[in-house]
């Protein structure tokens, strides 16, 4: 719960995969009570819905369930109560989301979170079943596009395989927005991918991946591909064919750049955490990893992982300085 909760404060699209029993809900639930806008739950089963709202209610959390077995009188109360917007958690499934009465009043009262429960049924019931769920991309689009949380316990290589590839298909036109809109470089971030054995990267990940950065670069953008704690399998991952190998803070540029070839570009690696560390250790720090990339061609300096918020601002712009000085003095 914890990585997800960081994933999702930081306001980052978030799929969760956690057994059942292990508080799936209380995510996106702890999540709507620091919201102030309303956050949006899709089930697949009303039994289900039902089961939450009870819950939700014993407990004094604001809560509306909009499904088809509501009455008029009940739908237009809990569409009033949606309508005065603020800090609510709505019920509800995906076919109801796209009901004409549910968009009128999303018109108007933007919600803050998407959240998708038993996000697997994506991929098993949306092909048929339910196509509700197919479009579901296209409803996130007429509530504004809100940040997203999906949710599951059941994840089979079949259902992997099917999401990974909608992954894909999703990200390649976020990407070209993003270069339309004046990014000039894409950078491919793979937070979990260090918890993968290499061949189960090699097999459920790298393919996916791989088809990814092809299709970034197809949109006429270089591709910086970065994963944490992948150093145990840094040549499978550079196979992907990214442009650009980002590091992380746990191996050492130089050796890590040389297993790779250095005819490769490499980014990084200094530890986000140093950045809070008196000037002097600091600078020492940044000088070990300019040492280690020893000034060869290709190596972009950075973190070796995002920056965290306790980060004072002065330190970045020292680190900046630093690089900018150490890359201006003379060397043999």
């Amino acid at each position: 719960q914890v990585e997800a909760f960081h994933a999702a404060l930081a306001e980052r699209d978030t799929f969760v995969v956690l057994p059942t029993g292990y508080g799936k809900s209380l995510i996106y639930q702890v999540l709507a009570m620091l919201a102030s806008r309303p956050v949006v739950t899709l089930f697949p089963l009303i039994a289900l819905m039902q089961d939450q709202e009870r819950a939700l209610l014993a407990r004094g959390i604001p809560v509306v369930r909009l499904d088809s077995t509501l009455g008029k009188r009940a739908r237009e109360a809990a569409l009033a109560r949606l309508e005065e917007g603020g800090q609510l958690i709505v019920l509800t499934t995906p076919e109801t989301l796209e009901s004409a009465d549910v968009r009128k009043v999303f018109e108007t009262t933007r919600p803050a979170l998407l959240c998708i429960d038993e996000a697997h049924c994506i991929s098993e019931w949306g092909h048929d079943f339910r196509p509700a769920y197919l479009r579901v991309g296209l409803e996130r689009a007429a509530l504004g596009n809100p940040q997203i949380l999906a949710l599951t316990a059941t994840a089979t290589p079949r259902v992997q395989e099917d999401l990974m590839e909608r992954l894909v298909e999703v990200l390649v036109p976020y990407a070209a927005s993003q270069l339309a809109g004046g990014a000039a470089a894409i950078q491919v971030f793979d937070s979990w991918v260090g918890v993968l054995a290499p061949s189960d990267y090699e097999r459920f990940v790298l393919p996916h991946s791989r088809e990814l950065v092809r299709r970034i670069r197809a949109e006429g953008s270089p591709v910086i591909h970065f994963g944490t704690g992948n150093g145990t399998f840094l040549e499978l991952f550079n196979s992907a064919g990214g442009d650009v190998l980002g590091l992380d803070w746990r191996v050492d540029l130089g050796s890590a750049w040389a297993r790779v070839g250095h005819g490769v570009a490499v980014q990084g690696n200094l530890d986000p955490i140093a950045l809070l560390a008196p000037l002097p250790a600091l600078k020492a720090k940044v000088h070990a990893i300019l040492d280690s990339a020893a000034a060869r061609p290709g190596h972009i300096f950075n973190l070796g992982h995002g920056i965290i918020p306790e980060t004072p601002v002065e330190n970045v712009r020292a680190v900046v300085r630093m690089v900018r000085d150490y890359a201006a003095e003379p060397r043999q």
